[in-house]
């Protein structure tokens, strides 16, 4: 399994609009792609905020982010961002939680 992480910040002011757009069209899109495990979605008062994907595997991962539905979905809220996003991928090695 493959875990995907993006993160930068948005202004206070945009953080709930944010949130709405993963909690909507975001959440919808991913869901139905092939591999997808599940996501969190963590926020800072800041605006910080963090996204991790769960994928079967690294190439679904790349898929995603290739992908031109997303990529125009992306566009909506790119404009809010306050500094670059900053994406780390990982192989998830054991689920230590029983």
């Amino acid at each position: 399994m493959i875990c995907s992480t993006a993160k930068s910040r948005v202004s206070r002011e945009n953080l709930g609009k944010y949130t709405d757009w993963i909690k909507g069209p975001w959440i919808k899109l991913i869901s139905s792609q092939e591999g997808f495990k599940g996501a969190y979605f963590m926020t800072k008062p800041n605006g910080e905020w963090m996204v991790l994907k769960l994928w079967e595997t690294e190439a679904q991962d790349e898929a995603w982010s290739e992908n031109q539905e997303h990529k125009q979905l992306a566009e909506e809220v790119i404009p809010l961002f306050v500094g670059d996003v900053e994406r780390n991928t990982y192989e998830v090695q054991e689920n230590v939680i029983s």
